[in-house]
């Protein structure tokens, strides 16, 4: 197959600075963009390949737009904010932050809503220009049709020509002439997923694969973060652990480690990207009761029982786990530090980094000596 036709549009290898709340939900939607290398499959055409990649830059360019330019879109623009992490951050601020992202993660939904409707329902007139009923983009604006038309306006300043007359809409793009095509099979692929949240998930990343891959979402990490997540990956699955996915949107998503062994018959890792982090990047281990990894702990590297003995919760003399074998409470003594504790385990989430790798590789064997016992 030829290399792809049409004009080059020049990808980000730089994170460029976050200033504002918006930003900070764009980011997402850039960084999961699918790779261009999706865009060639087997047996499909030299113009179907061309117009995937003329909707892919059309894409690419609006989520620069919008991250260069909300104010057009109407996005609010005021100053960025985050978390470190949980423990530090109080119920409140959390609060505050979550609703500080759902405005912009609202509108550029509602906006990628509109393509997709017009995938879904367009028809091509002359190769070029998606032709749609008016009576579409009347059930669009239907509900918030000031933000909505304003999102539209941001989109016609990104090159998308918007052109109603005569009971219908019509739509082009003179910078990429071939999308429209594409953006019709891109809807059509899309609305064969089940979730309708998975739908526009794969949707806005330009994605025509029907199936999630752990390594595909790892593909947005920084080198240095892959470095220790890739092999630590490559690991788990060859001890025999499988994954699944939990995609709750661009803006947060998570692959979900699982092992048939003995020790735990449900999830046991998830590495997790969640954009209200300072870090997206985070992992959280699930333990077994602490009564069944406590005889085993001492053996372990003093980093490990450092961790367990911070994330285990206090005992808080509740009484529920009196009468169930295996759910009592211990006594936990690391480094002359005790402290009886609960038998449920803390899964707190943590950022990943080099530690972190080392800390879950340990907990595998931790697990393990749990499984032999």
């Amino acid at each position: 197959m030829n290399e792809l036709s049409g004009p080059h549009i020049q990808r980000d290898v730089q994170v460029p600075v976050i200033t504002h709340i918006s930003q900070r939900v764009v980011y997402s939607y850039l960084q999961g963009l699918a790779p261009d290398s999706s865009l060639q499959t087997e047996g499909i055409s030299e113009s179907a390949t061309a117009s995937r990649k003329d909707l892919h830059d059309f894409f690419h360019i609006l989520y620069r737009q919008l991250f260069d330019h909300a104010d057009r879109f109407g996005l609010p623009t005021q100053e960025d904010a985050s978390i470190l992490d949980e423990e530090s951050e109080g119920t409140a601020r959390k609060s505050q932050l979550n609703r500080m992202l759902k405005k912009p993660r609202d509108i550029i939904s509602e906006g990628m809503h509109f393509l997709y409707l017009a995938g879904s329902n367009g028809r091509i007139a002359d190769g070029q220009t998606l032709v749609l009923d008016q009576e579409i983009i009347n059930v669009y604006l239907a509900t918030q049709p000031s933000r909505k038309k304003k999102f539209l306006d941001g989109m016609r300043d990104a090159g998308l020509c918007i052109q109603e007359e005569d009971g219908s809409v019509a739509l082009k793009n003179d910078a990429f002439p071939l999308m429209m095509p594409a953006l019709i099979e891109l809807a059509e692929v899309c609305s064969l997923h089940e979730s309708e949240n998975i739908r526009h998930f794969f949707f806005a990343r330009c994605d025509y694969r029907r199936k999630l891959d752990a390594l595909e979402l790892y593909r947005i990490f920084s080198d240095s973060q892959l470095s220790e997540l890739l092999p630590l990956h490559q690991e788990l699955l060859q001890s025999g652990f499988k994954t699944s996915f939990q995609i709750y949107g661009t803006h947060g998503w998570e692959v979900i480690y699982s092992s048939k062994k003995a020790f735990k018959a449900t999830s046991f890792l998830h590495i997790e990207y969640s954009e209200r982090f300072q870090d997206p990047l985070r992992a959280r281990v699930k333990c077994v009761s602490s009564e069944r990894l406590l005889p085993h702990l001492s053996k372990y590297p003093l980093l490990l029982q450092e961790d367990f003995f911070n994330r285990a919760y206090p005992c808080g003399n509740c009484g529920w786990c009196k009468e169930r074998k295996g759910l009592r409470p211990s006594l936990l003594q690391v480094n002359g530090k005790e402290k009886k504790i609960c038998w449920h385990v803390n899964s707190s989430i943590k950022e990943f980094n080099r530690e972190s790798a080392i800390l879950i590789r340990q907990y595998v064997s931790l697990h393990e000596d749990v499984a032999m016992a």
